[in-house]
């Protein structure tokens, strides 16, 4: 074979290589398969209304999921409906307090009345309701060290402070910025993502006084927020500009 005849098929041999690379579904494909990551089941929901925030319970093994004027409630590993509360108003988000029997509803009677729905997690009957004196009353979270249930008011750019044990208002505290999705790290700290000024600040969960506040560069608008507590890692969901995900 001359050297020219050679080269040749060299020539063909890489160029059948690189196509085979390019049409193999292996290239497409290995990623997501393995990925560790799949569908297991999917639930039907149907009935009325929106949602904004799911809430899981590990320990009741429920899930809510508020729908603008109920909240229904599933059981985890069936997904079959064993409740639906109904109402309220302008839901968004539930937080569970187990040991106090309790779950609060964030919710707007008005669009200048934000309102604090407690629920009782036995009966799964809506008990009472207090003021979260702001307005957009949106995400919530409930944080067993403190055993108190953290409410952000998201266009009333400030934070409503419940004790859970009570069921009644013991504090609040100015953001001057929208506040959307909170974590609780377990050890005294509360992150909060700061939807229009592109941060994440970190308070006292007890004193209300700001620890630390970070930029989300190049993420314009944090919305999400969840934390690895092991890791001590925060992972931010972004909209618009910058709108990868995140981690910090």
């Amino acid at each position: 074979m001359s050297v020219r005849q050679f080269l040749g098929l060299l020539c063909w041999a890489c160029v059948i290589a690189i196509g085979f690379l390019i049409l193999s579904p292996a290239v497409f494909h290995a990623a997501p398969q393995n990925s560790g990551y799949r569908v297991i089941r999917t639930i039907p929901l149907g009935g009325e209304g929106g949602w904004d925030y799911v809430t899981v319970d590990p320990d009741g093994r429920r899930i809510y999921i508020p729908r603008s004027t109920h909240i229904m409630v599933l059981d985890e590993d069936t997904g079959k409906m064993i409740a639906d509360i109904p109402g309220m108003n302008g839901l968004h988000g539930v937080a569970v307090a187990s040991e106090f029997n309790r779950g609060f509803a964030t919710g707007n009677v008005s669009k200048t009345e934000g309102t604090i729905y407690i629920l009782d997690l036995k009966t799964l009957k809506l008990t009472s309701s207090i003021k979260s004196n702001s307005i957009d009353t949106d995400s919530l979270l409930y944080d067993p060290g403190t055993k108190r249930v953290f409410v952000n008011n998201s266009d009333g750019m400030n934070l409503t402070v419940v004790d859970a044990a009570t069921g009644k208002v013991v504090g609040s505290m100015p953001f001057n910025a929208n506040p959307e999705a909170a974590v609780a790290d377990g050890k005294g700290s509360i992150f909060q993502d700061l939807e229009d000024k592109g941060q994440v600040m970190e308070y006292d969960a007890k004193t209300l006084s700001v620890k630390n506040n970070w930029s989300t560069a190049p993420c314009e608008t944090p919305v999400g927020l969840a934390m690895d507590k092991a890791n001590r890692r925060l992972y931010v969901a972004c909209r618009g500009k910058g709108g990868d995900s995140g981690r910090w």
